[in-house]
């Protein structure tokens, strides 16, 4: 069994989150692929950035991103 476990809201690892998986994808040759993964987040990025829902609704999509 493998699990992969992510502390994407800061409690357990509280450097750049983001940084520490581009620097892994970089590392095991999957950079282009950790590339496309932020750059699908721009536009979730932006509405979160404008709407009510802020942070919550971006950590659900990138979440759930991650797991596609």
């Amino acid at each position: 069994m493998i699990a992969a476990l992510f502390d994407s809201d800061g409690t357990l690892y509280s450097a750049q989150f983001g940084r520490g998986m581009l620097k892994y994808a970089e590392t095991h040759g999957r950079r282009s692929l950790a590339w496309l993964y932020y750059a699908s987040l721009i536009p979730d990025i932006l509405i979160s950035k404008m709407s009510a829902a802020g942070k919550d609704h971006f950590q659900r999509v990138m979440i759930a991103r991650l797991a596609g």
